[in-house]
């Protein structure tokens, strides 16, 4: 280690005066975590990825970029196959195979293709046109479409919560993937002889796209065909150019949000087991640093990891049974949950369901078994809350904002109000211009179909 940490101060002054660069010719590497300072991943462009121990990170980064390393430095930094780590459970510090699955002779549904995946979602919406429709948010870099189904009953015409579960942004992450259709089937199939999905279906408005990352995906890759992690891609907290160009799947994406306001949403990813929840770009040390419904997004994320057995026995270090803040597991800018909870108003947290991200196929009904009660618990804790329509004193709908005391942010509604908050009395601020503030004291609940009805009068 002592030879290490000079091998890191030689590095630090080549980097002083190192230019960043902006090549997507990326490889696999094992980093010793002592190389991994801001100054290392601002100048040679580091992209972490989930793998990690006590002694090493793992990420992708320029061959070009190593080679241009102090000699002294490049012995630390080992080349791997990225698909391979993505298929087999290594050992970090030895590079062994800890975990290989076994071939099993009996039959097994294999991972869905593009082409099997649209056979699917469309056999569905066919099967269940009361209940599932078929859109597409986009087109990928490759012209893809970026399918998702809509899942809720036609019967009740009521303004219902909308609910977004999303996956492999990273397309070698794909445990997700095959978890979402497991999911659509079973939303499906079970509606009308199951209390609790019928109730689900009925009073949720669900969206489930099983792959945000169709290119990828059919290359084997993490990235884009344009070479770009989606998950580093999307606007920076601290800025938001509308003018900016962004790649054509998170494109899609933020237009689909602007379209459609998620009140929760979930994204899948591979690599680790955990519930990571905002921020990734900024500590979260204090209140002030908090993301503002922190104590619903905890209380979400703990129900989800209490109920998934294995991602509940990741306790170490950040770690708290399966749940942990982004940036204090390591920093990421650009990410999706960041921006949508920050830009969108949503409540957007991320799922890391297998430490492998793309397993034998015949291992994915033990992953629906882990997941499965977590899944639907997820989206029931999204029809919890408060739920208001608010009105002035003729019955129109008011655009108001609401603050509830147990939550620090302030939203805006249009008038019919679904606000996310744990069971229990919840104080209400309702707000509109050129009306009288009303404070109210509101129990939490399912929502059912029923609204508080709140009618403001003038300011006098």
């Amino acid at each position: 280690m002592k030879q290490l940490r000079t091998c890191v101060l030689v590095f630090l002054l080549f980097i002083c005066c190192a230019r960043s660069f902006s090549s997507t010719n990326y490889s696999y590497f094992r980093i010793p975590i002592a190389l991994l300072t801001k100054q290392f991943v601002q100048s040679t462009g580091f992209i972490r990825d989930h793998k990690w121990d006590d002694t090493y990170a793992f990420g992708y980064i320029s061959i070009e970029k190593v080679r241009a390393l102090p000699q002294a430095v490049q012995p630390y930094t080992i080349e791997l196959d990225a698909l391979d780590w993505a298929q087999n459970d290594y050992d970090p510090k030895t590079l062994q195979v800890r975990n290989l699955a076994i071939s099993s002779s009996a039959s097994y549904e294999a991972y869905h293709t593009y082409e099997t995946l649209t056979e699917e979602l469309r056999n569905l919406a066919e099967a269940y046109p009361n209940l599932a429709t078929l859109n597409t948010a986009g087109k990928s870099v490759e012209g893809r479409q970026l399918w998702y189904l809509r899942i809720s009953s036609q019967s009740k015409s009521i303004a219902k919560p909308k609910l977004l579960y999303i996956s492999s942004m990273h397309g070698d992450e794909v445990v997700g993937k095959e978890l979402m259709v497991y999911l659509a089937r079973e939303l499906l199939s079970s509606y009308g002889t199951d209390d609790r999905i019928t109730r689900l279906v009925d009073y949720g408005d669900i969206f489930v796209m099983p792959s945000m990352n169709p290119d990828g995906t059919a290359q084997k890759q993490r990235f884009n065909s344009h070479g770009a992690d989606l998950n580093r891609s999307f606007p920076f907290l601290s800025s938001r150019n509308e003018s900016e160009s962004y790649e054509p799947e998170i494109q899609a994406i933020m237009d689909l949000h602007r379209k459609i306001h998620f009140l929760v949403a979930l994204n899948f990813h591979g690599g680790s087991l955990c519930m990571n929840i905002p921020w990734d770009s900024h500590p979260n040390q204090t209140a002030e640093q908090l993301f503002g419904d922190d104590p619903v997004m905890r209380w979400m994320a703990r129900n989800y990891a209490d109920r998934n057995k294995p991602m509940y026995n990741v306790h170490y270090a950040n770690f708290v049974h399966g749940v942990t803040y982004g940036f204090e597991w390591y920093q990421i800018l650009g990410g999706m949950q960041d921006w949508a909870s920050h830009y969108e108003q949503s409540i957007h947290a991320t799922a890391e369901v297998s430490n492998v991200k793309w397993p034998q196929a015949s291992t994915l009904p033990t992953f629906w078994q882990d997941n499965k009660d977590s899944l639907l618990q997820y989206l029931e804790d999204g029809l919890m809350g408060v739920h208001l329509r608010v009105t002035d004193t003729h019955g129109n709908l008011l655009p108001v904002n609401v603050k509830v005391d147990s939550l620090r942010r302030s939203l805006k509604y249009s008038g019919i109000v679904h606000r996310v908050t744990a069971a229990g009395l919840q104080r209400v601020t309702i707000e509109a211009k050129g009306y009288q503030m009303k404070i109210l004291d509101l129990p939490a609940a399912l929502f059912v179909g029923s609204f508080h009805d709140i009618t403001l009068e003038p300011e006098k």
